[in-house]
């Protein structure tokens, strides 16, 4: 795909989603947006393929007014196992799928990803704590909801039975949260959960200085001693040294998304960790030169946006309204995987392997199968591309790490 190409596809995309969001003009959604980045002028350009390179405050901005994920709009998942072809992003990039992508900018991948994080930078670590945090925390308000239904109802149970296994189960809660509390602690994170303006006071005055304070910090952190040593890491002439000079600096008003990711893929790190601080995720975020959509919204709530956890109780609630296009496939894409690799890595059985054991697997075999085609079917209706069957072929690596190995030596 070509530079020209991309830019038409991100466009296509931007305008089937504002479509889908019952914005009937491009002026109805810059008036929406509400930024000088993002005018009627620059949404139409946009639109029709002719802004030639995009600025990460301009993707951000549409994708917030959208109230979608931006990477609904960065990322073709229609074509989820394939490589990613986006505009100005150097070799390092080229043999990453759109879901490997995915896990990469999100900061997921489960268990494996987590025990990694160690290794990570600070900042990285934060967001990791501070979604552990809201989920404990949701699970804790469940299981103690739990507890006063077994209450109200005591009739209809075992008491002592029952009430030991919930009790347990909560106190598991509580040491998982506590052990969360103190980890933050050692990162210097600030848990206040206020809603009143200027809790979180801006560093910079403007996005540019904002962005590029955190750059030269991340940067410095990552070991990287100087801008040439960042810029020959990269090595993207896209993202040489004068640019991330200037961006450091912030005379570069306008970083590219390109440069963005390429800076944040090099310092191993989410380009959210780039974007936003987390050392306060619950508090107004207060991100300098944004529009007012990002007005009084925490670090946490920008993390749920950008990430976009699916979240299957919200189908069943009054606020629930269809999505885009792409973000069906996207969420469609991310469930799919996993069982594209079940069925393409099968566990090995032999002669040896216990009774038990086979009537377990071809049980789990007939679930999976079941599941797979009903998968396969929902990716068809929306046009995504799935691979044919290759056995023993591990199609998407599972962790950070897994893919980091796979680097091209520069």
């Amino acid at each position: 795909m070509t530079q020209d190409e991309w830019v038409a596809a991100f466009g296509r995309r931007v305008k089937d989603a504002r479509a889908a969001r019952g914005f009937r003009s491009s002026l109805d959604l810059a008036n929406a947006i509400g930024s000088d980045a993002v005018s009627h002028n620059v949404l139409r350009n946009i639109e029709s393929g002719r802004k030639a390179e995009l600025s990460i405050v301009q993707v951000l901005e549409i994708a917030m007014a959208l109230e979608i994920s931006p990477l609904a709009l960065i990322v073709d998942f229609s074509r989820p196992f394939q490589p990613i072809d986006i505009q100005g992003l150097g070799p390092v990039f080229s043999r990453m799928s759109a879901l490997e992508f995915d896990r990469w900018f999100t900061a997921s991948g489960g268990s494996e990803a987590d025990r990694d994080q160690a290794s990570r930078p600070i900042e990285q670590r934060r967001l990791v704590i501070s979604r552990r945090l809201e989920e404990s925390s949701w699970m804790q308000s469940m299981r103690r909801e739990s507890i006063q239904k077994a209450v109200h109802d005591k009739a209809k149970y075992d008491a002592a039975q029952y009430f030991d296994h919930l009790r347990a189960a909560n106190w598991e809660i509580d040491d998982s949260i506590d052990a969360l509390l103190t980890l933050a602690a050692e990162q210097g994170m600030d848990l206040r959960k206020t809603s009143g303006r200027g809790d979180t006071p801006a560093n910079e005055d403007s996005f540019p200085a904002y962005l590029g304070a955190r750059i030269r910090r991340l940067r410095k952190e990552a070991g990287f001693r100087s801008a040439a040593e960042l810029a020959t890491e990269i090595g993207n002439p896209h993202v040489s040294e004068s640019v991330i000079r200037n961006l450091e600096s912030g005379r570069k008003t306008d970083a590219s998304l390109a440069q963005v990711l390429e800076i944040a893929m090099a310092i191993g790190i989410s380009p959210m960790v780039l974007l936003f601080d987390f050392s306060a995720p619950f508090l107004p975020s207060r991100i300098p030169g944004m529009g007012p959509l990002f007005e009084r919204r925490s670090t946490h709530e920008l993390d749920l946006w950008m990430s976009a956890p699916s979240d299957p109780l919200r189908f069943a609630s009054e606020e629930y309204r269809p999505s885009p296009l792409e973000v069906q496939r996207m969420h469609v894409a991310r469930g799919l995987e996993p069982w594209i690799r079940m069925r393409d890595s099968p566990p090995a059985l032999d002669e040896s392997t216990p009774e038990e054991l086979r009537r377990q697997h071809r049980a789990a075999q007939l679930f999976s199968q079941e599941t797979l085609g009903w998968m396969l079917r929902d990716a068809a209706s929306l046009g995504i591309e799935v691979p044919a069957p290759q056995p023993n072929a591990q199609l998407v690596q599972t962790t950070w790490r897994d893919w980091l190995r796979r680097r091209p030596n520069k």
